[in-house]
């Protein structure tokens, strides 16, 4: 069978590759996500968001991030020994 056919069976009755259900949140869009470190103890992470695209950030505010990610809604960052840990 080539291989055209097998991603044939595989597209839906609108040519689309169907995702299980659940799989991508329903109610997601786009995020950005500013991470600093608390100034007054340099452990604590800030992570600052534009809340759905609803808040805006400043470009002062935006200068002072350590790193930026630019994705979907609903992560939930925290950190273990060390590491950040990103849950969706």
């Amino acid at each position: 069978m080539s291989r055209a056919r097998e991603i044939s069976k595989l597209l839906g009755s609108n040519n689309t590759l169907p995702l299980p259900v659940g799989s991508i949140p329903s109610t997601s869009s786009p995020e950005t996500y500013g991470f600093n470190k608390d100034t007054a103890t340099n452990t604590d992470l800030i992570v600052t968001t534009t809340n759905q695209g609803v808040d805006t950030i400043s470009k002062a505010t935006f200068a002072t991030f350590d790193d930026v990610l630019f994705s979907t809604s609903g992560y939930s960052f925290s950190l273990s020994n060390g590491d950040l840990i990103a849950t969706l």
